[in-house]
Order: structure tokens, then C-alpha cells, then sequence
């Protein structure tokens, strides 16, 4: 209600990303075995690794991967 109200549009549209993100959380990285879990946070580690060695085409195969796993 209050982001409602605050009528502006940058962080009405910021809010609904966030919501997104925390709802895709909540609903299906909780209810993923730990072993799971465990491993998806071991590949975004990897991801980090690699965008801080400015790997880019590293960082895109390991998202990509990622993305797949799901």
C-alpha cells in the first residue's frame, strides 16, 4: 500500500521486481532437497568467481548452466 501511494513509478516497478525475486525464492529454492540447494549456491559462487576474473564468456556458460538446472 505504501509503495502504492508513493506514486512513483521507479520504485512501484523496483518493488514488483523484488516481489518477483522473493516469491521465486520462497516457492521453489525452499522447497529444493539441501543437497540441491547446496549445489546451487556452489555454481553462483562459480558465477561470482568468474565475473570478478572478468571472465564473460566463463560467467555467461556457468549462468547458463544455471538457468538450465532449474
Amino acid at each position: 500500500m505504501i509503495v502504492d501511494i508513493s506514486d512513483n513509478p521507479y520504485i512501484v516497478s523496483f518493488s514488483s521486481s523484488l516481489q518477483m525475486h522473493i516469491r521465486r525464492y520462497k516457492y521453489i529454492f525452499l522447497k529444493r532437497p539441501l543437497g540441491e540447494s547446496q549445489a546451487a549456491a556452489q555454481e553462483h559462487r562459480e558465477i561470482i568467481r568468474a565475473l570478478e576474473a572478468h571472465d564473460a564468456e566463463g560467467a555467461a556458460h556457468l549462468m547458463k548452466k544455471n538457468l538450465l538446472s532449474l
